[in-house]
């Protein structure tokens, strides 16, 4: 039953992630909004935090530690 939560999440983990990138490739502010979402989960905004940092100087996107 513990096992199945934890993979239940894992993917949730995933999932949120897959979405952040499409938010982000449709230049949306979808992502920021994403990031307050999941705030509970705090691997997954270390996770964020890394892989979703502006890309040059007129970009909408901020490191996940800039929202919290």
């Amino acid at each position: 039953m513990l096992e199945n939560l934890i993979i239940k999440k894992r993917l949730l983990i995933i999932n949120l992630n897959f979405k952040m990138i499409n938010a982000m490739r449709k230049n949306s502010t979808l992502a920021v909004g994403f990031q307050r979402v999941c705030g509970w989960c705090e691997q997954t905004a270390r996770h964020l935090e890394w892989t979703f940092e502006p890309r040059g100087g007129n970009s909408k996107y901020v490191p996940a530690y800039a929202i919290r």
